[in-house]
């Protein structure tokens, strides 16, 4: 199945598939709270300084997060990126 064209958001292909990428952002939110994770002050991919935004390449490994500023965040999934949960396309 061509995933980019189903024409439903990464989110609700998330949802049809039972995986909450929205409560596993929250755990990486509250990681971060608590001191648990680090948010890097920069991008990895650029260095910029703006707001940096954690990348999961697949939702089952909540903790393995990429961090990127909004602009490489957005960069990186429109550029056909395909984002997985236990090895398998959402």
């Amino acid at each position: 199945m061509d995933y980019s064209s189903s024409g439903l958001s990464m989110e609700q292909r998330a949802l049809a598939k039972g995986i909450n990428i929205n409560a596993i952002a929250q755990q990486v939110r509250t990681a971060v709270k608590k001191g648990d994770v680090v948010r890097p002050s920069t991008c990895s991919q650029c260095g910029s300084p703006r707001y940096i935004e954690g990348h999961h390449r697949d939702y089952a490994f909540a903790f393995e997060v990429t961090w990127l500023c909004s602009s490489c965040h957005k960069r990186l999934h429109r550029s056909g990126f395909v984002t997985l949960f236990d090895g398998e396309p959402i």
